[in-house]
C-alpha cells in the first residue's frame, strides 16, 4: 500500500505485484524508499540497473520472436 500511496493511486496493490517481476520486487521498493528519504542519486541508480536487466531480457524475447516467425516462412 506504500507505494500505491506514494503513486497516488494510480494502480491497486495487486496491479502493482503483478506488474513487478519478484525478483525485482525489494529493489524497486527500496529504491522508492530511498527517493523518499532524499538519496535520489542512489535510488536513480537501482531502477536503471533493474531497468537495464528489464530492456536486456525483452530485448532477448524480440529476438526470440523474430527468428520463429523468419522460421516459419
Amino acid at each position: 500500500q506504500f507505494v500505491v500511496k506514494v503513486f497516488g493511486n494510480r494502480f491497486t496493490v495487486e496491479e502493482f505485484l503483478e506488474g513487478v517481476h519478484a525478483w525485482f520486487l525489494t529493489s524497486t521498493i527500496y529504491s522508492i524508499c530511498l527517493a523518499i528519504v532524499g538519496s535520489i542519486a542512489e535510488a536513480v541508480a537501482i531502477i536503471n540497473a533493474i531497468d537495464s536487466k528489464t530492456n536486456s531480457a525483452k530485448k532477448k524475447r524480440q529476438r526470440n520472436r523474430k527468428n520463429r516467425s523468419n522460421q516459419q516462412k
